[in-house]
C-alpha cells in the first residue's frame, strides 16, 4: 500500500488506514455531542450572567463544529473502506478530505480557546455548576487535541519530504538521512541505555541495517503488520500439512483372481490379525521432511537460545514496557 501524500510529503499511513481510527473518532465525537447537547439544554436559562452571550455563542458553535466534523469523518471512513490493498484508485480523494479535516480543526481550536477564556476568565458571577461543566467540556477538547497531535506524531515520516522529491537528492544523501533517523529512533526506544562508545556503535549498526532494508520500499507499518500475520498463518498451515499422515487404500488379489479394495482402516485391522502383513497400510510420507544428522536435541537446545534472543525480544519489551530495554541491555553486556 503506497504511503499517503499530503502537504507535499509522504506520511507513514496509507489511504486504507483511516477506518478504525475514524470509527473511534466518530464514537468519541458522538458521545461528546450528546454530553454537550445535554449540558446546553439543562443550562440554557443560566446564560444571563457575565459573558453569557459569549458562552451561548461557544455552545452553538461547538455543536455545529461537532456535527460537521462527524459527517466529514463518516465520509473519510466510507472512502477509506473502498478498493483493495493493491487498488488505491477508489481512495484517491482521501488527501482532499484530509485537507478539509485539517481546515475544520482550525475553528475547533479557536472555539476551544474561546471556551477556555470564558471558563477561566469571564466566569465570575455565574452559577458554579455551569462553570464546572464548561471547564469539563473545554478540558475534554484539549485532551482530544493532544490525542490528535500524538496521532500526527506517530504517522509523521521525517523522510517524507525527501521521498516525495524525484530529483535534487542523491542516494547518498537519502541513505545518510535515513540512517540518522533510525539511529534517533533506536536511541529514543532504548532511552535507558547509556551513551558510551559501545552503545553508540551498536545503534549506528542497527540504524544502517534498517535504513538499507527499508530503502526504496513504499510501505506503511500496517502493511508490515499484515504481512507478518499472513506469514504466521502460512507457517501454521504448512505445519499442519507436514504433521498430517495420509493412509491410502490398497488393492489385494484373492485366490479366485479378483481384486478387492481395502481402505486404511480395513488394512490396519487386517494387519493386526495377520502376522507380517505390513504392506496392507501405506503411509504417504513424500510430503514430510527427511531428518538430517544435525537435527538433534542438543543442537536444538543450543540454537534455541539464539532464536529467542533474535525473535523473542519484541514480546519481552511489550510485556515490560518500562524496564524491558534496560534489563535486556544489561544482559547483552
Amino acid at each position: 500500500m503506497p504511503q499517503l501524500v499530503a502537504f507535499n510529503r509522504k506520511w507513514s499511513i496509507g489511504s486504507d488506514d483511516f477506518v478504525y481510527p475514524g470509527i473511534g473518532e466518530i464514537v468519541l465525537r458522538l458521545i461528546w455531542l450528546i454530553v454537550v447537547s445535554v449540558i446546553f439544554d439543562l443550562h440554557k436559562t443560566a446564560f444571563d450572567c457575565r459573558g453569557g452571550h459569549l458562552l451561548l455563542t461557544y455552545f452553538i458553535g461547538l455543536l455545529t463544529l461537532l456535527v460537521i466534523s462527524t459527517v466529514i469523518t463518516l465520509i473519510v471512513v466510507y472512502i477509506s473502506m473502498r478498493g483493495t490493498i493493491t487498488n488505491s484508485w477508489p481512495r484517491r480523494s482521501i488527501p482532499k478530505l484530509v485537507y478539509i479535516k485539517c481546515a475544520i480543526c482550525l475553528p475547533e481550536l479557536a472555539w476551544n480557546v474561546m471556551g477556555s477564556y470564558w471558563a477561566f476568565g469571564l466566569s465570575s458571577g455565574c452559577e458554579s455548576h455551569v462553570i464546572w461543566t464548561v471547564k469539563g467540556v473545554v478540558l475534554s477538547g484539549w485532551i482530544i487535541g493532544l490525542v490528535v497531535l500524538a496521532g500526527i506524531g506517530i504517522v509523521f515520516d521525517p523522510l517524507g519530504a525527501l521521498h516525495n522529491t524525484d530529483s535534487g537528492n542523491d542516494s547518498q544523501q537519502m541513505s545518510a538521512a535515513a540512517k540518522r533517523v533510525w539511529e534517533t529512533r533506536c536511541k529514543i526506544l532504548c532511552c535507558c541505555v547509556g551513551c558510551d562508545e559501545q552503545s553508540t556503535n551498536a545503534f549506528s549498526g542497527i540504524a544502517e541495517i534498517f535504513s538499507n532494508f527499508f530503502h526504496g520500499v513504499d510501505l506503511v507499518p500496517t502493511d508490515i503488520a499484515c504481512g507478518l500475520i499472513l506469514v504466521h498463518r502460512e507457517q501454521q498451515k504448512e505445519k499442519n500439512r507436514l504433521m498430517s499422515v495420509k493412509i491410502e487404500p490398497v488393492r489385494r488379489q484373492n485366490s479366485t483372481g479378483s481384486t478387492r479394495s481395502y481402505d486404511g482402516q480395513q488394512s490396519l485391522q487386517a494387519s493386526s490379525s495377520i502376522s507380517g502383513a505390513v504392506s496392507d497400510s501405506i503411509l504417504d510420507t513424500s510430503s514430510m521432511p527427511i531428518p538430517q544428522p544435525w537435527m538433534n536435541i542438543e543442537l536444538m537446545c543450543h540454537f534455541m537460545k539464539f532464536a529467542m534472543a533474535s525473535y523473542g525480544w519484541p514480546l519481552y519489551i511489550f510485556t515490560h514496557l518500562m524496564t524491558g530495554s534496560c534489563q535486556l541491555w544489561s544482559q547483552c553486556k
